[in-house]
């Protein structure tokens, strides 16, 4: 088997201006790679190209030594889960039905199988009680522990945060360190975009900076 689970090869994006340029990073498995940079410079954009939500114009990305071009998207994305900074939870449904939805929709998974999942996974985060709650009625840093979860039950192998502790309070900032910390124990590969290099330098094996479109190891 490979021993990267992910290769980005010349990887190029362009916008109305150019945002990635000659792109290369090999990750291992099981490793926690943190890119840092401003605002804007390309590190969501990357992240979308990964998980095929962007098309790219020149370079090659491989999942398991496979061009993800040549990867039926939904089935890409059971492995390569993102988390996006803006959680995206469904404000209509309460925390139970926001994890569940996926795993009887998606996995067709049994729905009381699916309720026992979702409650482990709360019970582990300190989140049981939440579990009748709506979005709103959550903290930022709730919601995004949530996020997590959610993506966690897709038991993908690569998990990719954006900016997961942005506009966090210092309380929210820690679970959530914390919680990108139990994921590297458990073999899972990180890819965590911040712009907040203290708190990649935490949790991180490797460092990456985005600057002038391109990649370099920090």
């Amino acid at each position: 088997m490979n021993d990267y689970i992910i290769e980005i090869t010349n990887l190029s994006k362009k916008y109305d201006e150019e945002i990635l340029k000659n792109v290369n990073i090999k990750i291992k498995r099981g490793e926690a790679i943190g890119i840092v940079g401003k605002s804007g410079n390309g590190k969501t954009t990357l992240l979308k190209c990964i998980d095929r939500l962007l098309n790219f114009e020149e370079g090659t990305i491989k999942y398991n030594g496979l061009d993800i071009t040549k990867i039926e998207p939904t089935k890409l994305r059971k492995d390569v889960g993102i988390v996006f900074q803006e959680y995206n939870l469904f404000e209509h449904l309460n925390v139970l039905e926001n994890l569940t939805i996926a795993l009887t929709k998606v996995k067709k998974i049994d729905k009381l199988e699916a309720i026992n999942m979702a409650e482990a996974r709360l019970d582990k985060y300190g989140l049981l009680n939440k579990k009748n709650h709506y979005p709103y009625e959550l903290s930022g840093g709730q919601k995004q522990r949530i996020a997590i979860i959610r993506t966690l039950l897709m038991d993908p192998k690569v998990i990719m945060l954006d900016e997961p502790t942005a506009a966090l309070d210092i309380n929210s900032k820690k679970e959530i360190i914390k919680a990108i910390k139990e994921l590297s124990k458990n073999n899972i590969t990180l890819i965590i975009v911040s712009h907040e290099e203290k708190v990649i330098k935490k949790v991180c094996d490797r460092i990456f900076e985005i600057e002038k479109c391109t990649l370099k190891e920090m």
